[in-house]
């Protein structure tokens, strides 16, 4: 797949995420986001603000998604302004154990801003594919 130039700069951000998540690194994790970011949670929670994303993190970190692993892929980002873009990905969770054991397919949709040449996510709507949460 080739990306575009903006896909090439937005695909470092998942990235991050990726890599965040997998080492259980919530404070890496929620450095993606701005400090007022907002995230729909799979399981359809509202959270605000990067503290509140890195505790909801380290929280699930350590219980449910402990030792899990995550993994990104960008499918689209279009520009919406000069620094403003909207991207899709999808994600699989692999869960160890737990009562969410097993593998999680899910479709991101991403706002993301660009601020001092580095993009950071403003907004992510988690959608898990299926029904996890019964």
């Amino acid at each position: 797949m080739t990306l575009t130039d903006l896909e090439q700069q937005i695909a470092p951000v998942l990235a991050q995420l990726e890599a965040a998540w997998n080492a259980g690194d919530a404070v890496a994790f929620a450095a993606c986001f701005t400090s007022d970011a907002r995230l729909v949670a799979a399981n359809g929670d509202y959270i605000v603000g990067r503290g509140a994303i890195t505790d909801r993190h380290a929280q699930l970190f350590a219980t449910l998604f402990a030792g899990s692993r995550n993994e990104f892929t960008l499918i689209t980002a279009t520009d919406l302004a000069p620094t403003i873009a909207v991207a899709n990905a999808r994600s699989t969770l692999q869960a160890p154990g737990g009562p969410l054991a097993g593998s999680h397919p899910a479709v991101l949709t991403l706002v993301l801003v660009q601020r001092m040449g580095a993009w950071q996510i403003a907004a992510l709507q988690n959608t898990w594919v299926g029904e996890p949460w019964h």
